[in-house]
């Protein structure tokens, strides 16, 4: 947390100081930074969706080959 306070703190040092630029370069590097994260976070929740529903399928079956 600390870590990205700092890097803020920087992002606005350098808008302050007139490098507008450098500021929105580096604000839309994290902006691609989180939505690749994001992208991953959801990938990883559908695999484990469909890892859980393979395995209530695999619990059915077994309950009713047992009957």
């Amino acid at each position: 947390m600390a870590r990205l306070m700092e890097k803020v703190q920087s992002m606005v040092k350098t808008k302050e100081s007139g490098n507008e630029e450098v500021w929105r370069a580096r604000l839309m590097d994290k902006v691609d930074c989180v939505g690749s994260e994001l992208r991953l976070i959801k990938y990883l929740i559908v695999i484990i969706c469909l890892f859980e529903c393979f395995n209530m399928l695999l619990y059915c079956t077994r309950s009713v080959s047992q009957l």
